[in-house]
């Protein structure tokens, strides 16, 4: 199973949001960012770098969790009352 996901990232100094389409895959290397997009291109960001990924991105990283251990996983999203 694949998924194509969405974000932006902002590099140390930017002042602005950067806007990131057709992800389908991003990793740490060396102390680097990797973003890697459906067409093969790459983005290297600085490990420091802000990024923020779609919704879409957590919930098929929670699903791909919850298939791993054959149950489904509660993730604790903050405090509940």
């Amino acid at each position: 199973m694949r998924m194509i996901y969405s974000g932006k990232y902002k590099a140390p100094g930017q002042l602005f949001w950067r806007k990131i389409q057709d992800v389908k895959g991003d990793v740490i290397e060396n102390g680097v960012r990797v973003i890697i997009f459906t067409d093969e291109s790459q983005l290297h960001l600085p490990i420091d770098a802000m990024v923020k990924w779609d919704r879409s991105r957590f919930l098929f990283i929670k699903k791909r969790m919850n298939d791993e251990a054959g149950q489904e996983l509660r993730i604790n999203e903050g405090e509940q009352e």
